[in-house]
Formats: structure tokens, sequence, C-alpha cells
């Protein structure tokens, strides 16, 4: 291996060496070509020659010139194999050398640095892989993630298990190693979505997307982004019950919200509702966000947002570690009233399908005999429920003709009559007949998988 200290001298004489293996090429291609040409015409004047003595030289001569054409065929397949043995060996021992003595690492630091992307990097002219870079004094910095997704369920005691409201963020130098962020300034594009600390913690607020925006300390000039998305539980519509005076938190100024001004709260807006309903603290107005208490609006109906993209679903489901005992997981989202199916493991999970769902009606499930409140509507719980083993078909005195699923070998299951993309339910998830087929016809498969229902 070779041992050179400069990474620059041993990019010169790899220099060299390309030119060399260029070189090389032209030969491999021409030389060959001529020599077939030349071979071509011995044979021709073999058959037009009456002479068996010159049509035996010819022969001979041909002979000699197949060999010669191979011989000149392997030799620089030879050296190129070599020479590109030789540049791999050289800048990964200049790599090592480089590392260890020039930035005084010890064994046990250069043992965690992948040097095969430490070369990969350096013949790209790089000292990072990431698109999100920035170079200060000669060093190049990154993110170990520039795009997460947290789940807005902050103001629920018991969020803080479940580590799905906020994200430390990570800069690496071109090491590899961790920096302080005491070295960064952090500011949210938009904190009405996401905060970040001083300490570069970043908490989920209000569905949405936007940047966390990270500074060095030394040249403030200098930026990276965090990309945040925010997915939502249930969020309703609401009005405002008297003039506020608000904050306006994109802004920082005060402004006044007078009585009956519209807007969207990351949560329900009634305290005490049955089971574990997030009550949220974020009015949204426009593209505004305001705090306010629950007690200063009233609800209306529900905010209902888009389908969620493959990369933001697979993005949620991996880095937030959901597992499921079989290869499907299944996540009910309530604020986008739509399934999401997947496949695959722990941390390795694809989109597989998505459907619509309509969902429990935690505002009152109003039927014929009256008004159920704040049943157990699918997707407002952290906690993952299991799907069950068998369809019934009649279940709680109902008729389910096309089958009925619980969660948990329970209440609150799957069945038709739905999926119009509205909660309406007494806490089960109902779907259109043909997705419901799906499930039924798959319940072998899918048996006993994880229902994540946020």
């Amino acid at each position: 291996m070779i041992f050179l200290k400069e990474l620059d001298t041993l990019k010169e004489i790899m220099s060299v060496i390309v030119f060399v293996k260029k070189l090389m090429n032209v030969i491999f291609f021409v030389v060959p070509m001529i020599l077939i040409v030349m071979l071509s015409l011995d044979f021709f004047k073999s058959v037009i020659s009456n002479s068996n003595d010159n049509m035996r030289k010819n022969i001979i001569l041909a002979v000699k010139r197949i060999i010669l054409a191979i011989l000149l065929f392997l030799v620089p397949t030879i050296i190129n194999t070599t020479m590109s043995a030789l540049t791999y060996a050289g800048v990964k021992g200049a790599a090592y050398y480089n590392l260890a003595i020039e930035e005084n690492l010890n064994s046990e630091v250069l043992k965690k640095i992948n040097i095969d992307e430490y070369i990969k990097n350096y013949r790209s002219g790089s000292n990072t892989s990431s698109k999100s870079k920035m170079v200060v004094d000669g060093e190049t910095y990154r993110l170990k993630k520039d795009f997460i997704v947290l789940a807005n369920i902050r103001n629920n005691d018991d969020a803080k298990k479940y580590k799905l409201v906020k994200y430390t963020i990570e800069v690496l130098n071109s090491k590899n190693l961790p920096q302080p962020a005491s070295n960064f300034i952090f500011k949210s594009e938009n904190p009405g979505i996401a905060t970040v600390s001083a300490s570069g913690v970043v908490k989920a607020n209000f569905g949405g997307t936007t940047n966390i925006v990270i500074r060095s300390k030394k040249n403030t000039t200098k930026s990276i982004k965090l990309k945040v998305t925010v997915v939502h539980s249930l969020y309703t519509k609401v009005k405002t019950r008297k003039d506020l005076t608000v904050t306006n938190m994109k802004t920082g100024q005060s402004t006044t919200l007078s009585k009956g001004t519209k807007g969207v709260y990351n949560g329900l807006a009634e305290k005490n509702l049955h089971r574990h309903y997030f009550s949220g603290n974020t009015l949204k107005v426009g593209n505004n966000y305001y705090k306010v208490d629950v007690e200063d609006v009233k609800h209306y109906g529900y905010k209902i947002n888009g389908k969620v993209d493959q990369k933001t679903a697979e993005e949620f489901v991996n880095s937030h570690k959901f597992k499921s005992k079989t290869k499907y997981l299944f996540w009910s989202n309530q604020g986008t009233q739509y399934e999401y199916v997947f496949t695959g493991s722990k941390g390795n999970w694809k989109l597989h399908k998505v459907f619509k769902i309509s969902t429990g009606d935690a505002l009152g499930y109003k039927i014929p005999e009256g008004n159920t409140h704040g049943n157990s509507g699918t997707g407002t719980y952290p906690d993952m429920y299991v799907m069950g083993s068998r369809a019934h078909t009649s279940y709680g005195g109902d008729s389910y003709p096309h089958g009925y699923i619980p969660k948990n070998d329970g209440s609150s299951g799957y069945h038709e009559y739905g999926g119009t993309r509205q909660p309406k339910t007494r806490g089960c998830t109902a779907l259109k007949l043909k997705d419901l087929k799906w499930f039924t016809s798959n319940l072998s498969k899918i048996k006993k998988s994880q229902i994540v229902t946020i």
C-alpha cells in the first residue's frame, strides 16, 4: 500500500496513471483493428497466389499476427487492471495516512470512519455525500438527516414516551463526527409548524412542512437546511368566542383577533373528551399561527388534509421504528382520512397501498337514538393496535354481510359503509366495499399486523 503525505501529490501521480490508462485504451482498440486489416490482406494474397510456398508464408505470417493481436489485446487489459488496483490502494493508503497523521485521529476514531466512503467523496471532489452541506474555514459540515417527519401529538402527557414530537439536529463534520450545537445558530422558517431551540431540538406544532435553517457562528452567511414535515391527528375548524389579543408566531408581533374569527385548531377544541383526544393550543388563521387557550375557541367541523406522499409516509414509519409481527404495517391517519399500508419490516417499510377511510367522530357521532359523544376515533392515539384474526359477518347486533375485522380482536374494527374521508363512525374505520374486500381476502397475511393510529 502506498503512503504519501499529501493527497494532492497523490492526485498528480494518479493523473499520470489515468493518462497512461487512456493511451492503453487507444492501443487496445486501434492496433488490433490494423492487424485485422493486415490479416485479411494476407489471406486474400494466399487465396489468389498460385505458389504453395507463397501461400505457406502468408499463412505463417497471418498466424503470427493473430498471436500478436491476442497479446496486444491482453496487455492493455492487464495494465488497466493493475493500475486500477494501484489507484485504489494509493488513494486508500493516503486517505488512512491523511486521516490518522495529518488530522491527528486516534485508532478508535479511525475505526468508525468509512474509508471507502471517504475515497468516493475525495474522487468526486467533495468532503461530504449529503446535498445539504456548508464549508466554513475549509471544513465541510452536513446534517446526519436532512428530512424528518414528526407527529403533532405534543399536548398529550403520553406523547413523551413515543418520541414522535421532537428531534435533535445532528451536524457532522467531514469525518462524520458530531459537532457541538453551541457552534451553530438554529432558526425555524415557520415556528407555527415546528419550533427549534438553541440546542437544536425541533418540536412539532402544527401540520405542514417547513425548514430549520442552521448557520455557523463562525460565518453566518453559510447555512444548511433541515426539511421538517409534521403529520396530523384530527384538526378542528373553530371560531373565536371573544376578541383575543394574540402574538403572531411567525413575526412575533401582537395583533387582535375579533370574535367569530375562523381558523383551524391543532387538535380538538374541547376539554375532557372521552378517551385520549388531543387538545391543541395553536390556531391557524390564513397563513399565520397564534397561541390560544382551548376555552377561547369553539368547534364547528373538521379540517381534512390531502394524502401524504410516499416519501413522507415511509420516512415517518421508518424513522420512528414502528414494528409489526407480520410483513404488513398499517397507519390510520385521521388528519388525512387515509389508511396507509406498508410491506417490509422495522426500519425498511415500503408504501404498498393507500385507502380512503372514514374514522371516529370525536365531536359527536349522531345516531337516531341520540348523540354518542367522544368516541375512540381511529387516528387519535399514538398507541398501536393489532389487526384482528378473523372477519365477522355479524357483530354487536349489527349485520356486516361483507365482513368486519376488529382491532385487537375487540371492537372498533374495519368495515364497509365509508371511505368518504370524513369522520362519521363511532370509532371504527370504515372503507369502501372494494377496499374492504382487499382486507378480508388478505386476512391470512395481515392478521396480527400492527396498526399505528395517529
